[in-house]
């Protein structure tokens, strides 16, 4: 199922707003208010924030009303509804590829394919543990370096760059007053985003942050945890307005 009216590259085509209720009469394949409503509980106990007048963004419309279409056709037939039931765990085991070792999948690889294509497994570890605990590994390492010395040096400098960029943009562009005044007022609003966010030196917040974070022993376990931990953070601040700053 493709879009063959819409260009891949046009995402300003593609990005489509409307109320759940009007993507429910479009496809109904599925229950879309449940189905959300159970994704963004996370595993815990399912507390409605999607509902029929929810607006939700819908990538390249016309597509997915063309699996709409096959998945009705693939669940009216019990041989070939077994076949997307199958397609469905295969996108799952496949989303999880990437965080095993390649012989997971492919055991016929020797240990010096498997360390050509992914590196050594401490390498791996850290990259994950990183992806995963960003903001306290991030305060690991400032606390472990004299990165202070230079912040105001480095915030110094920022600001004589946006300064000249500004009284270059305003002196040597040509742009009409309306424009010009467009191009400051962005300017005068960009964020010096320098170094790092004081707040992750904050053990209560990181503490706070990480609290439903549960690391153990089982690989696997684990990865599920992040994915819980990552989607309760952005229901979270579904219903909060965008903190541009932090």
């Amino acid at each position: 199922a493709h879009d063959i009216e819409l260009h891949i590259h046009n995402l300003t085509q593609a990005y489509n707003a409307m109320a759940v209720n009007d993507l429910q009469s479009k496809c109904t394949m599925i229950n879309w208010s449940s189905y959300m409503n159970s994704l963004l509980s996370a595993g815990s106990e399912v507390v409605p924030v999607v509902h029929s007048e929810t607006e939700v963004i819908v990538l390249h419309e016309k597509a997915l009303e063309q699996v709409c279409d096959i998945v009705h056709e693939y669940t009216s037939n019990d041989e070939k509804k077994s076949i997307l039931e199958r397609y469905v765990l295969l996108g799952l085991a496949r989303s999880m590829k990437p965080f095993f070792d390649l012989t997971t999948f492919q055991p016929d690889v020797n240990h010096d394919e498997e360390m050509e294509a992914e590196g050594e497994h401490w390498r791996r570890c850290i990259f994950y543990t990183n992806k995963a605990l960003g903001l306290a590994t991030a305060a690991v390492y400032v606390n472990a370096t004299t990165i202070d010395a230079s912040l105001a040096q480095i915030t110094t400098l920022v600001t004589y760059v946006k300064r000249a960029f500004k009284e270059y943009l305003l002196r040597k562009i040509w742009m009409d007053a309306k424009t010009r005044g467009n191009a400051e007022k962005k300017l005068d609003e960009m964020i010096e985003k320098v170094s790092y966010p004081s707040f992750i030196l904050n053990n209560t917040f990181l503490s706070e942050f990480y609290t439903n974070f549960t690391i153990g022993d089982n690989w696997f376990n684990n990865l599920l945890n992040w994915r819980r931990i990552t989607i309760t953070n952005m229901v979270n601040s579904l219903s909060k307005p965008f903190d541009r700053l932090n």
